[in-house]
């Protein structure tokens, strides 16, 4: 049986809402092959019965933490200063966890003292069907540059994700004036620290459902916007010529946005002319690997 006191990684869930899929997810952690763990749900202000059903579940290695509204952000930090293990393990409230990941995970990490972070694919399913649709992407190594021109194929989602304790103390918290690129501007942080460790197999599913939170592209724009002047004040760019190329990117990938609001088209124009003011190069690499 495992330390309870003294567990060697802490697993995270911030959850709002989630009474349809909770259980399911504190199962797939408390189900791990690795035992030596501690399951940590931080309940963001849920108007449902969330705590209700987390209640129904006696694992001493469960601990319930109910805090007011505040974000996804602060419910994940308020987790880590909970957390007694050496690693962190993310898990959204409707992802799932094979029975394997904790055990790979940490094991790859204890092999690779020069990396503090792994993530694998992700097995993406229908919520409703339970049917599986596709395996994610993800890239390892030294992933600065990738994340920089925003690809969105480094990591799938924090539910991927194991990391050493120690490196939150490196990069800082998740950033809780952000939303939607909250992860992102989280896994840049952590790039500048160490390479990332990646699987080739999948160890977690990916729940597709109505429910999900969708990105507010107004949103995106401000929270990219954020990132990018604190990032900039990191010294994460090495030069002038690199800063362009990421905001062309970011402003393309806002013109693709918009353009999809038939409302938006004027806007839609605006980050377009913005992108290829800074980078036009960026537009053909686009359209090249498109078409």
């Amino acid at each position: 049986m495992s330390n309870l006191l003294n567990p060697d990684v802490s697993v995270i869930v911030p959850c709002y809402n989630g009474e349809d899929y909770i259980s399911e997810t504190i199962q797939s952690v408390l189900d791990q092959s690795y035992e030596s763990l501690e399951l940590i749900i931080v309940d963001d202000g849920s108007l449902d019965r969330t705590g209700d059903v987390v209640a129904q579940c006696s694992d001493a290695r469960l601990r319930y933490f109910r805090t007011k509204n505040c974000g996804v952000s602060h419910a994940r930090n308020f987790g880590i200063g909970m957390a007694r293990g050496e690693f962190i393990a993310f898990l959204d409230a409707d992802d799932l966890f094979m029975p394997e990941n904790l055990s790979v995970k940490i094991g790859f990490l204890r092999e690779h003292l020069d990396m503090d972070l792994v993530h694998a694919p992700e097995i993406i399913f229908d919520g409703n069907t339970g049917a599986h649709q596709r395996v994610s992407s993800g890239l390892g190594g030294t992933v600065l540059s990738e994340l920089l021109l925003l690809d969105t194929t480094v990591i799938h989602s924090p539910s991927s994700v194991l990391v050493r304790r120690k490196l939150l103390a490196a990069t800082g918290l998740f950033d809780e004036r952000l939303s939607v690129s909250a992860d992102w501007d989280m896994w840049v942080r952590m790039a500048l620290v160490t390479p990332f460790g990646f699987l080739g197999s999948p160890y977690t599913k990916y729940r597709l459902h109505q429910n999900q939170m969708h990105s507010n592209i107004g949103q995106m724009e401000k929270d990219m916007s954020t990132s990018f002047d604190k990032l900039q004040t990191l010294g994460v760019w090495r030069n002038k010529k690199a800063l362009r190329r990421s905001k062309a990117k970011l402003f393309l990938t806002l013109c693709l946005c918009y353009i999809k609001d038939d409302t938006r088209f004027l806007r839609s124009l605006h980050f377009l002319l913005r992108s290829l003011i800074n980078t036009p190069s960026v537009l053909f690499v686009y359209l090249r690997k498109r078409f």
